[in-house]
C-alpha cells in the first residue's frame, strides 16, 4: 500500500468519524441538575455509556452491592450511573448488579442459548465474552451474566464471563410474587429469604438475592435481599435508559415498563418512527426543560444482529490504553477491552492485542452496532486476500453514496444491487431500503474505500 494511499485513507476515516460524531451528538450543553444513565458499558475513556462519556474520578462504585473500584467493571456490563451535576460530565455513583451468577443447567449451541437459574440467556452480536467465547461454555460451567431482560425470564446477554465454581449464586430480577413467609418468585425462579426482608417488597420491584441452591438446584435460599433502584423519566433532569421496547403506539414508547411520551421533535437514530417495534433494543434520552416538563430528545435503535467484516486493516486510531478505532475495508469499528482476539492454533498468525496489529494486516472481525459506532466482540488475523466485504447498518442513500454506521459506501453504474428476490435496479433498491436495514457490501480486488462496491445486498433477518 502506497504512502499516499495511506494518507488519503487516514484523512477519509477522520472526516467520516467527525461527520458521524456531529450527526450522532446529543446536545448536553446547558443541561443542569441531576442525571441518571442506565445501559451497557461501551468502553473506558473514563466511562462511556449510551454514547455519553463521564469522568469517574469522584465516583462511588458498587458491584453487587459491595464497594468496589472502576477497575472492577468490564465492557458489556449493564450499569446504572447517577450524577448530581450532569453539566460537569462526571459520575457520582456507579452501580452494577449481575443478572445471574451460577451453573449452566442447559445449553443449545445451535440457537446460541443457555439456561442459568431458570433464566433463558440469549447470545447475540451484542454479547461481550470476557476473554472467552460461546465455545468455552458447557453444561455445569459457572458463568456471570449481565444483560437486558426481554421478558420475565429471558435475558439478552451483553456480558458473559465463565467462572470457577463457587458456594453462592446470585439472581437479579423482577418480583413476580411475594409471600409473607419470605417466599418470592424472582423472574420465574423461586427464592426464599427471612420473612422480615420482604416487608415493603412489591410485585414488579427489581431485587437481587445471593445465596445457595437447594431442592435439586431449583430453589435459591438467601439471607439477604437488595432492592435494585429503578429509574423513570421523572426522577432526574436528564435520563438515558437502554432497554427493550415493551409497548409502542406513538406518542407512547414503553421501555422495560417505563412509559416515555414522544413528540414530533424526537430524533430517531439508526431507525425511523415507523420502523421501531416491540422487542427492539433502544436507548431513550430525556431532558427536563426550563418549565420543568420532561421530553424525549432521542430514541437510538441498538440492533442485536452481528456485524462482520473481512479485509485489510487501513488505519488505527488509539482512543484509550486498551481501545482504538480501526478501519477494516473502509468500515470503522471499535476495538475495546471487551474484544476477544483470535486464539487459533497458528500462534504466529494470532494477534493477541492492539499492539500486534499493523496497517495492511488482513482481518476478520465480528461485533454489533452500539449506538453511533460498531463495537467488536472478536478479531482474527487471517491469510490475506484480494477481495473484501463488510456488513453495515443503513442510514441514507444520496446520489451514488450510501451512508451507514461507520461507513461511506461509493457506488457507480457497475455496482450490482440485490434484494431478497434477486438483482434489482439502483432505483428499486433505493425505494426498498430504510434506516435500520442491514446491508452486505462486497469488493473485488479491493484497494481503497473510495473504490465503488462490486455488490450491495439487503440482508434478510
Amino acid at each position: 500500500m502506497s504512502r499516499q494511499l495511506r494518507i488519503w485513507i487516514g484523512l477519509s476515516l477522520l472526516i467520516t468519524l467527525l461527520v458521524v460524531a456531529v450527526q450522532q451528538a446529543i446536545p448536553v450543553g446547558g443541561i443542569s441538575g441531576s442525571g441518571v444513565l442506565r445501559g451497557k458499558l461501551q468502553r473506558f475513556a473514563s466511562i462511556v455509556i449510551n454514547d455519553f462519556e463521564l469522568g469517574t474520578e469522584q465516583a462511588v462504585v458498587h458491584v453487587n452491592g459491595v464497594p468496589a473500584t472502576v477497575q472492577a467493571l468490564r465492557v458489556g456490563q449493564q450499569l446504572t450511573i447517577s450524577t448530581e451535576s450532569i453539566e460537569l460530565d462526571h459520575a457520582d455513583r456507579v452501580e452494577y448488579f449481575s443478572e445471574a451468577i451460577g451453573p449452566i443447567s442447559s445449553i443449545d449451541p445451535l440457537q446460541g442459548r443457555f439456561t442459568v437459574l431458570g433464566q433463558q440467556v440469549v447470545v447475540a452480536g451484542v454479547t461481550q465474552f470476557d476473554k472467552s467465547d460461546f465455545d468455552d461454555l458447557f453444561f455445569g460451567r459457572w458463568v456471570e451474566v449481565s444483560g437486558i431482560r426481554r421478558s420475565t425470564s429471558e435475558i439478552l446477554a451483553t456480558y458473559v464471563r465463565p467462572l470457577a465454581a463457587r458456594p453462592r449464586v446470585r439472581l437479579s430480577g423482577i418480583v413476580g410474587a411475594v409471600g409473607a413467609d419470605g417466599r418470592l418468585v424472582v423472574s420465574g425462579f423461586p427464592v426464599v429469604v427471612p420473612p422480615a426482608l420482604v416487608v415493603g417488597i412489591r410485585v414488579g420491584d427489581k431485587v437481587s438475592a445471593e445465596g445457595t441452591l437447594a431442592a435439586g438446584r431449583t430453589l435459591l435460599r438467601s439471607r439477604s435481599l437488595v432492592e435494585v433502584e429503578s429509574i423513570g423519566p421523572a426522577t432526574a433532569n436528564f435520563v438515558s435508559q437502554e432497554g427493550t421496547v415493551t409497548r409502542y403506539a406513538f406518542p407512547i414508547l414503553e421501555v422495560d415498563g417505563v412509559a416515555f411520551r414522544l413528540d414530533n421533535l424526537t430524533r430517531f437514530v439508526n431507525a425511523t418512527r415507523a420502523t421501531v417495534v416491540v422487542g427492539d433494543r433502544v436507548h431513550v434520552t430525556t431532558l427536563a426543560r426550563s418549565n420543568g416538563a420532561s421530553r424525549v430528545e432521542s430514541v437510538v435503535f441498538r440492533p442485536e444482529l452481528d456485524i462482520s467484516a473481512e479485509g485489510p486493516l487501513l488505519a488505527i486510531e488509539g482512543i484509550a490504553p486498551d481501545s482504538a478505532r480501526v478501519s477494516v475495508a473502509g468500515l470503522s469499528v471499535l476495538v475495546t477491552q471487551g474484544t476477544t482476539f483470535g486464539r487459533s492454533g497458528n500462534s504466529e498468525a494470532n494477534a493477541r492485542s492492539l499492539r500486534d496489529l499493523r496497517v495492511g494486516d488482513y482481518l476478520k472481525v465480528r461485533g454489533s452496532v452500539d449506538g453511533a459506532e460498531v463495537a467488536l466482540t472478536r478479531l482474527d488475523r487471517i491469510v490475506s486476500r484480494e477481495d473484501a466485504r463488510f456488513d453495515a447498518l443503513f442510514r441514507s442513500f444520496d446520489g451514488a453514496i450510501i451512508k451507514a454506521v461507520g461507513a461511506r459506501i461509493v457506488t457507480d453504474r457497475n455496482t450490482l444491487f440485490k434484494l431478497s428476490g434477486g438483482d434489482v435496479t439502483r432505483k428499486q433498491f433505493k425505494l426498498a431500503i430504510k434506516p435500520g436495514d442491514f446491508l452486505e457490501v462486497r469488493y473485488r480486488d479491493f484497494s481503497s474505500p473510495s473504490q465503488p462496491a462490486e455488490r450491495v445486498s439487503l440482508i434478510s433477518e
